[in-house]
């Protein structure tokens, strides 16, 4: 049990996954995707075994396994969140998010990939404007539209980064550098993100929202940092 264990030998248990994921990701009908899916898949599990162990192995090896499933779902004509073959992959990572949550932070890493799996299918033709647009056209006139449009998917972008920062952050939080591995882990997300949107022609990936990306999971961090830090110290 103690070499299962082992936080040296668990930081590479996500390999055993990597030939399955290779496989995923070779169906793939744009030849593209599956190199800039491939490698920022394994540069965010590199970055997660900052932090060795079972937790880390086990989550990591999941979400790459899980991955080409998310992506494959969000190419055109793919099916929508209601299908289990979507929902199915973040219910997974839920799981495995409750099963260490008796873990100080246990489950964050979990989480966190949950929500890059979240990416990996909305950076997708699945996550296009249109669907907001006429939902918005249901109680708003046309002048209306395009500006509440922007403000929405822009503070959606700025929430969303700032919830994967804070749990960057917290799987991080016991490494030397913490703040730095978790700006990292959500800088590489929003690279890809607008990286596989700028491939596509009915998306268009916009630098300046890599840069919105970063400013929200930097807020997180600097808040959730500072959050435990207070705990931490009335607690001593």
């Amino acid at each position: 049990m103690k070499v299962i264990l082992d936080p040296g030998a668990q930081r590479w248990l996500w390999l055993l996954a990597l030939p399955v994921f290779g496989f995923g990701l070779a169906a793939f009908g744009a030849a593209w995707v599956a190199p800039l899916v491939g490698g920022f898949a394994v540069l965010l599990a590199l970055v997660a075994s900052a932090v060795p162990g079972l937790r880390t192995g086990l989550a990591t090896t999941a979400f790459l396994l899980l991955a080409p499933v998310m992506v494959r779902s969000s190419l055109p004509g793919g099916p929508g969140l209601k299908d289990p073959i979507v929902w199915g992959p973040l219910a997974a990572m839920g799981l495995g998010a409750a099963g260490f949550a008796w873990k100080r932070a246990g489950g964050s890493l979990w989480l966190a990939y949950a929500l890059v799996l979240l990416v990996l299918y909305f950076s997708g033709s699945a996550g296009g404007p249109d669907p907001m647009r006429a939902w918005l056209a249901s109680f708003l006139g046309p002048d209306q539209i395009e500006g509440a449009l922007i403000l929405i998917r822009k503070t959606i972008h700025f929430g969303f980064y700032a919830t994967l920062g804070g749990l960057a952050w917290l799987h991080f939080r016991e490494a030397s550098s913490s703040a730095l591995l978790a700006l990292g882990f959500a800088l590489s997300t929003a690279v890809f993100d607008e990286a596989r949107q700028a491939g596509l022609a009915s998306r268009s990936g916009q630098p300046q929202d890599v840069l919105l990306d970063l400013s929200g999971a930097a807020c997180a961090v600097w808040v959730v940092s500072r959050v435990v830090a207070a705990r931490t110290r009335q607690a001593q």
